[in-house]
């Protein structure tokens, strides 16, 4: 039976600064974030004020939507490194600085294969508002954190009373949680691409394709957006997919779905 968190202290107690959060990070630390929009922005932007304090400090993550300093600016590079299982555009600008990997994975594997090679100090990512059972949503990602987070040593988690709270294995209790931090910047979004005339040629050669009763899985990107607006006269297609995409909701809108 789910109890009632008898006591706001419980809570408050686990919440403290972005500041006294960075001094959590030790020297060879290998922290593991929140996949895109779950990643802790407050955090990694203010990760490289603590590049005199500490060296070889490594962050893995997916779809990083932040183009933080600890990664970004060359200076930073001995304190810090970063392996990415999405290579973004900002990673790619990067690469050069020589502290950033790219690691190739299925995605559902991507936490079975981590944790076999290596198991995070730290985990670190964005959750809603406790509920009054004392459990919060890890909301808009449920890719590899929840077992990242039960794996790590220690659990930070920057709690924004913008993002939604979602259902099923997502909920984590504020007792398997270290630290919190409070924070209300709006839910990040990607913005949309319009498909050039080469993105809108591949994509109608792809939607050819694609039988009615197909099911299908799209990305993100002029490329997916395209294909998806070449399945307008389709019937019956199937989705299956890791995201949901702007695409795929016009697709059912439209009655293709």
């Amino acid at each position: 039976m789910l109890q009632t968190i008898k006591s706001k202290d419980v809570i408050e107690d686990k919440y403290i600064t972005v500041e006294d959060a960075l001094t959590k990070i030790k020297t060879g630390d290998i922290i593991v974030s929140g996949l895109a929009a779950a990643e802790p922005r407050e955090i990694l932007r203010n990760l490289h004020t603590i590049s005199d304090k500490v060296e070889d400090v490594t962050v893995t993550t997916c779809l990083p939507m932040e183009m933080a300093e600890y990664f970004f600016n060359p200076q930073y590079k001995d304190s810090f490194r970063m392996d990415g299982w999405f290579y973004t555009a900002a990673m790619r600008k990067a690469h050069k600085n020589g502290n950033i990997s790219f690691i190739p994975n299925h995605l559902y594997l991507a936490a079975v294969k981590r944790l076999a090679h290596k198991e995070p100090n730290i985990y670190m990512g964005t959750a809603t508002l406790p509920d009054k059972h004392g459990y919060v949503s890890l909301s808009l990602s449920n890719v590899y954190e929840k077992r990242m987070l039960e794996a790590a040593d220690l659990v930070i988690l920057e709690i924004n009373e913008n993002y939604p709270r979602t259902f099923g294995d997502v909920e984590v209790h504020i007792n398997d949680i270290d630290y919190m931090i409070k924070t209300d910047y709006e839910v990040p979004e990607l913005l949309e691409v319009e498909p050039n005339e080469k993105d809108l040629k591949i994509g109608k050669f792809i939607a050819d394709r694609i039988n009615d009763g197909d099911c299908i899985q799209l990305g993100i990107g002029g490329i997916p957006n395209a294909v998806a607006a070449s399945l307008m006269d389709k019937k019956d297609l199937g989705i299956h997919t890791e995201m949901f995409t702007t695409g795929m909701m016009k697709l059912i809108r439209a009655g293709v779905v």
